[in-house]
């Protein structure tokens, strides 16, 4: 991929949203080691500190469910309704 960074769209307005970094080979691999680190460390983690974790994670989603599904509507189009139950 010879470009640096690839372009975002709304696909409803097309209107230009802005750009992200691409990744070349290198970077790809460093953040697939840095996960399986990641995965590791999780690995070791006892049940009661995933349970808060993702309890966390939870409570987090659902006190932003509308901004997530706004952005998830401007990203991929999807309606709200859609966003709601597939993000």
């Amino acid at each position: 991929w010879p470009k640096k960074s690839i372009p975002c769209w709304d696909p409803a307005t097309l209107d230009f949203l802005g750009e992200v970094p691409a990744c070349g080979e290198a970077e790809v691999t460093a953040m697939v080691q840095k996960a399986r680190l990641a995965q590791a460390e999780w690995q070791k983690s006892s049940f009661a500190q995933r349970r808060f974790l993702l309890r966390t994670l939870q409570n987090f989603v659902l006190n932003n469910m509308e901004t997530i599904c706004t952005v998830a509507c401007r990203d991929s189009g999807k309606t709200v309704i859609d966003a709601m139950v597939g993000e």
